[in-house]
């Protein structure tokens, strides 16, 4: 009988496990040369997303899979996910970004965000550096160094946990870089707003406001840059150790639970 509860248990926890490793809102692969699918646990938004005629799907990617790429051009908009985050509750976004500029570029890739500019992310090259960085209300900003062109990409990790602190009334915010967090923690000292537009992925909204970076962006900042891919949202603050668990693997694979031992 104790064998069968630890069995029983056994697998409960994995089940729990590995299905807690999906992203919970949005999780895209970029597969489909078309379509963009929404493989979370709790799918929200829109959930087959046509790929616009300023982006497509590249053969170059996370773990040799395809992902999401685009002109160096002006924005045209991204992909609309018609999601619209709560940035004053715990959060976590991560994506597979490799960069396609040499870092001797001056410019600006926007990689995603919403267009009241409450939160977004960019890819800026200057003066032979180049960065991802993170902006927001309430004082976030945050950016960790990219890999020269010839890289393989980088899984990168933005967490927001809400848990007030003596520094950060509002919260803390932790970037990583393929698992490991670079930049420490930025305390946030004045409240988070709440977007009243969905996020867009790969390239500006069509309304986006001017975004404040070293280089500028402009009023239409360029589509990425680079690839795009692994694109996970999750409705909680994930923590280093399932960070650093996850950010190599296709959490698919984890988060279906198909398959099992027959003991």
């Amino acid at each position: 009988m104790k064998n069968r509860l630890f069995l029983v248990f056994g697998i409960m926890t994995f089940w729990s496990t590995c299905y807690a490793q999906v992203p919970e809102y949005l999780y895209y692969q970029f597969d489909d040369s078309t379509v963009v699918f929404n493989f979370a646990s709790n799918p929200q938004g829109n959930q087959n997303i046509p790929v616009p005629s300023n982006l497509f799907i590249d053969t170059v990617g996370f773990q040799a899979s395809n992902s999401l790429s685009g002109n160096t051009g002006p924005a045209a908009g991204g992909i609309n996910s018609n999601f619209y985050p709560d940035y004053s509750k715990d959060f976590t976004v991560s994506f597979w970004y490799q960069n396609t500029m040499p870092l001797t570029t001056e410019t600006c890739f926007y990689l995603f965000g919403d267009s009241a500019a409450d939160f977004h992310c960019v890819a800026t090259i200057n003066n032979g550096t180049g960065f991802v960085t993170v902006y927001g209300r309430g004082g976030l900003s945050l950016n960790i160094a990219l890999l020269p062109v010839a890289s393989l990409g980088s899984m990168f990790h933005i967490v927001y946990d809400a848990t007030p602190t003596l520094v950060g009334p509002y919260g803390s915010y932790t970037m990583y870089s393929n698992g490991f967090s670079l930049v420490g923690t930025l305390p946030i000292t004045s409240p988070p707003f709440n977007n009243s537009s969905g996020l867009s992925i790969g390239s500006a909204p069509i309304s986006t406001n001017a975004i404040t970076t070293s280089p500028s962006c402009s009023e239409f900042a360029e589509d990425m840059g680079g690839n795009l891919d692994e694109f996970r949202w999750y409705d909680r603050a994930l923590t280093a150790a399932e960070v650093g668990n996850t950010f190599l693997t296709d959490v698919t694979a984890l988060g279906a639970c198909t398959s099992y031992t027959n003991f």
